[in-house]
């Protein structure tokens, strides 16, 4: 009921501060990394979303087909969070499965994500990761669709001449500037230094 918005308070999103990301890796990774792959080549995450949120599963099929062709890259991909593999044909998967694999770690790893309805993106995004969000695998919109905030593609085509571009040219086809200001509003609600402290507060009212 829009006549209710005036009882939402804006705070920020703790999951993704500098604070608890730091708290999480020391607390409950205990500094663990994940390593697959050859050093010289670019590794590369997908992060999967469940079929049933519009997603064009035959054009998921299409593009980790081409993926796991692809010889300058390390491919693993991650599925579903809490729906795991459920309604997809498994026989059509290729590539390392990241299942039991933090995505917290799995950023850290990636020198680019792929995204397509997944909050992961977030962490990406403060981990300075450039996300690919392929247009073509589902019908909804994003958030992190915003120029400059990543990389759109809208074909197979396209993504695969853009795989193929190196770490650092993939890196300047997103504006960090835009993308710190993204971080600033939509994880510390435009107040980075005492989002935790607001946070606490309204808890406690």
């Amino acid at each position: 009921d829009q006549r209710e918005l005036g009882r939402v308070k804006e705070i920020g999103m703790p999951r993704y501060t500098s604070y608890w990301n730091q708290q999480y890796k020391n607390e409950i990774l205990k500094n663990e990394i994940f390593s697959f792959g050859e050093i010289n080549k670019l590794n590369v995450v997908l992060f999967m979303s469940h079929p049933q949120y519009n997603v064009h599963v035959e054009n998921l099929y299409a593009l980790i087909d081409s993926l796991s062709n692809q010889s300058n890259i390390n491919f693993v991909y991650k599925p579903h969070t809490r729906r795991g593999l459920d309604l997809i044909n498994t026989k059509l998967l290729k590539g390392f499965n990241a299942s039991h694999v933090s995505s917290v770690l799995l950023s850290d790893w990636a020198d680019v994500g792929i995204v397509y309805g997944s909050s992961i993106g977030f962490q990406m995004l403060i981990d300075r990761v450039p996300i690919v969000i392929p247009r073509f695998v589902h019908s909804n919109k994003t958030i992190f669709e915003k120029p400059g905030l990543s990389i759109n593609v809208d074909s197979i085509n396209q993504f695969n001449k853009l795989i193929c571009k190196t770490k650092i040219e993939i890196e300047k086809m997103v504006d960090q500037k835009k993308i710190d200001d993204f971080i600033l509003e939509t994880i510390y609600g435009n107040n980075a230094d005492n989002m935790m402290e607001s946070y606490c507060s309204f808890l406690n009212e």
